[in-house]
């Protein structure tokens, strides 16, 4: 699954830069969508608000959640995770809670890990998932507030591109005396546009919805990790767990 996004994601990357590029070369247009104007404009303003309105660590977080956009990790299987849980049930009613330690240190989904320690830390059922719940919201907010920085990115380029075209409309008025520059003056205004509304619409909005997506994965799949701890620590026997589980694995 994750080779398909992987695939998916840099065939679109390729597929819209060449559709862009083939459009731009047989109308002749290539030579004027590319000035120094448009690209100091929208890329330089835009880094330069972003960076004004976002905290620094926010900003690295989201460098670093860049990569998954082309490079996804593996996707955890839910069925699998489904048979491990109830797995672990059988062994906590044959051996009590004691038997989740066996499998803390050798966990390697970090999650599962952390609500193994919680729950050998607390064996309240129900304080147990508030414990999981604020886990679960505190990944996804991590992820969330990456997709938040691409947001702005959309929604400050279009904005840079359209100051942009002002002050190239000035340029024109500048050159109204002279009927042959104002051709080119009010190309170069309008080019600076085209860079905000692309930056927007093909590069930012795109990673910032990726991004979401992954959000929404790490909840499903820490939701079913949470569902069959809890039930675990409730004494719940492993055909309860493995049906009350199902419906998390089929839906994935």
């Amino acid at each position: 699954m994750s080779f398909m996004r992987s695939v998916m994601g840099l065939l679109g990357a390729a597929l819209g830069s060449f559709l862009i590029y083939i459009t731009l070369e047989n109308g002749g247009l290539l030579a004027v969508f590319l000035n120094e104007h448009g690209i100091v404009m929208v890329f330089g303003g835009t880094l330069a608000a972003t960076m004004i309105s976002t905290p620094a660590d926010v900003l690295l977080l989201a460098l670093r959640e860049l990569r998954y956009v082309f490079f996804p990790p593996a996707s955890p299987d839910p069925k699998k995770l489904t048979s491990e849980l109830v797995s672990l049930t059988a062994e906590v009613r044959r051996d009590g809670l004691i038997a989740l330690q066996r499998h803390t240190g050798s966990q390697g989904d970090d999650f599962l890990k952390f609500a193994l320690e919680v729950a050998l830390e607390n064996g309240d059922p129900e304080r147990l998932r508030k414990v999981l719940e604020d886990g679960i919201r505190q990944r996804e907010g991590t992820l969330n507030r990456a997709a938040g920085v691409f947001q702005t990115i959309a929604f400050l380029s279009p904005m840079f591109g359209l100051l942009g075209t002002v002050m190239g409309i000035v340029g024109v008025l500048k050159e109204l005396s002279n009927p042959q520059a104002i051709g080119p003056a009010m190309a170069i205004a309008l080019t600076t546009a085209f860079y905000g509304i692309l930056t927007a619409a093909f590069i930012a909005n795109p990673i910032a919805l990726r991004i979401r997506a992954r959000a929404q994965e790490v909840h499903r799949h820490c939701e079913l990790i949470m569902e069959g701890v809890v039930g675990i620590v409730a004494g719940a026997v492993p055909l309860q767990v493995e049906r009350h589980l199902r419906a998390y694995a089929e839906a994935e």
